[in-house]
């Protein structure tokens, strides 16, 4: 009986198929036989989606934590000056002008909004200095804590709403822990002062869509919210995610850094190894994964 009990709880570990070892070995994961089973059976219908569709689940670095982000719900500003603008370029992408930090990894902790909110911060930096520095994302997982949830997710305003009265510092100062910390008050330079910001929702039925080339052109990169629960997101590797590919229930917030006339460019913060170096394409003009659902972005600042 010894003998039987050894061999059943050996079996399972080695008969797991190859491409979930792979998977283990590529994002160096170590699980309990009892985590390592729940593991195999929530990736095992996405590696059937994934092979279906040519995508490589192996090289998905945050294939548990995209759920892990989710938007509080509260009353937002709307941003109310100005139309639909003409004259705008037909490509525009802030990576090239030098405007935009490297992808980062946002791992198990629910801080996309300041991941999005940091691209904003470093954005005006760079405008007003002339230099580009990564700003700190630990700073406002901390200290929006009361309007935002910490590792729980937020909303980007909380940030910058924070910013008018203390300044946004960089990385060094305080550095990203993946988990929820204490708030630092002291900040050493350099530093971002927002003097103002619009927020904008469908909650008013904002046509955030419409205005959104404009708004990278004027801003730089805008920090929006997506539906990110869609498999075609979770495993892309490439090409333009279509409307049809992902839904609009608002639970992530991404950066977008620029466009072409089919497309929106866009910085996630699942790491370099996923998507393109960290970036993925969506489709315009079509509300694709609830882009218009919400966005908050400064307008002004100071250093």
């Amino acid at each position: 009986m010894k003998l039987y009990l050894i061999l059943f709880c050996i079996v399972p570990v080695y008969s797991y198929p190859e491409w979930f070892h792979s998977y283990k070995k590529v994002h160096r994961k170590l699980y309990t036989l009892e985590e390592e089973n729940k593991a195999f059976h929530i990736l095992f219908p996405k590696y059937h989606f994934a092979s279906s569709h040519n995508y490589n689940l192996t090289y998905r670095s945050d294939m548990n934590h995209t759920r892990a982000n989710p938007f509080s719900k509260g009353k937002r500003r709307l941003d109310t000056n100005g139309q639909r603008r003409v004259g705008l370029p037909l490509t525009m992408d802030w990576r090239t002008h030098g405007a935009v930090t490297p992808v980062k990894r946002q791992g198990s902790c629910g801080a996309c909004f300041a991941f999005a909110a940091a691209g904003s911060f470093e954005y005006w930096y760079w405008k007003k200095s002339g230099q580009l520095k990564d700003f700190s994302i630990q700073q406002w997982v901390d200290c929006t804590k009361g309007d935002n949830s910490g590792c729980d997710g937020g909303l980007m305003e909380y940030a910058f709403e924070k910013a008018k009265r203390t300044p946004a510092g960089p990385d060094s100062f305080d550095p990203y822990l993946e988990r929820e910390d204490k708030c630092y008050r002291r900040i050493e330079r350099p530093w971002v002062m927002v003097k103002d910001y619009a927020t904008q929702s469908d909650e008013w039925e904002y046509p955030i869509e419409d205005k959104l080339a404009h708004n990278i052109v004027q801003y730089g990169p805008i920090p929006v919210g997506i539906d990110s629960t869609s498999w075609h997101l979770e495993m892309y590797h490439g090409g333009v995610l279509e409307e049809s590919q992902c839904g609009k229930d608002v639970d992530h917030a991404v950066l977008v850094v620029g466009f072409t006339p089919k497309y929106w460019i866009i910085k996630n913060s699942w790491g370099k190894n996923w998507g393109l170096d960290g970036y993925f394409y969506l489709e315009r003009w079509k509300n694709a994964c609830g882009i218009n659902s919400y966005a908050s972005f400064i307008t002004e600042a100071s250093i």
